[in-house]
Formats: structure tokens, sequence, C-alpha cells
């Protein structure tokens, strides 16, 4: 049976025209067997959340999968990252599959890419444990 976990909502940096601002999804598996879980991410619009982005994908064992939303998206907005992950792993009450956040920043003059935040595993909440009163509102 899979857990919902969620960073809440925070603002991704607008940056200079020289830097370009992405968001990466990671989703590590840290067992010798695949499993899925899904990538949702919304953003505020006019004080509702708009969905953005939602995949479901398979995370090979010992393996690390990576979703990018590009700056056209992210840059400037709130959003909020979900993600579904089994909790049928080897160790009692330990997820095989742990989700982590990385807004980069590229700047354009020389290629070099810097973290501007991250937010680990540990940083992501149960759904329902946090305070959201915004309601969902999917994107056309």
């Amino acid at each position: 049976m899979p857990v919902t976990l969620t960073t809440g909502m925070f603002p991704v940096a607008q940056l200079p025209a020289a830097q370009v601002v992405s968001v990466r999804v990671f989703l590590a598996n840290l067992e010798n067997q695949p499993h899925r879980s899904s990538v949702t991410v919304s953003r505020l619009n006019g004080g509702a959340k708009e969905l953005i982005r939602m995949e479901e994908l398979e995370v090979s064992g010992d393996e690390l999968r990576t979703v990018e939303l590009p700056s056209a998206e992210v840059e400037g907005h709130t959003i909020e990252v979900t993600v579904s992950v089994p909790t049928n792993g080897f160790g009692t009450g330990q997820l095989p599959v742990v989700p982590g956040v990385a807004v980069v920043s590229l700047f354009t003059g020389d290629q070099t890419t810097s973290i501007l935040q991250w937010i680990s595993s540990d940083g992501f909440v149960p759904v329902g444990e946090t305070a959201s009163a915004v309601p969902a509102r999917v994107r056309s």
C-alpha cells in the first residue's frame, strides 16, 4: 500500500535573465527490486492549485529517477511536490523509495549550476498533516 507525501507549498526564485531556474524531483530506490511511484507537481495560480505535472514511474532496483520541470513552469511560482511511494519495503516501517527536490540555477554565461534549495526526504510529510486550504484545479 503506498503512502502519499508532500513538500507543502514553497516559492521558486525568479532570477535575472542570465540564470535559468528548474526544479528536479528525485526518487531513489534503496532496494534491489523495482518499485512504482508517482510524482505530482502543482503551482498556485490566482489563489487555486493548478496541476502542472503528473507522472507515474517505475524505479529500478538501486536506481535513481528524476523528473525535471523547466523554468517556464516553475520560476517565480509557488509550487508543491507530492509523491506516492510504496510502503512495502524489506524493512518494517521503511520506505523503499525516498524522494528529494532540488531547485537548480543554471548560469547561462558559463553553464555552471548551483543548488538554490534542497528538500530531502525528511522535508516531506504525509498528506493530511499539512494545513493547505487551497482547492485543487487541473490546468487545461
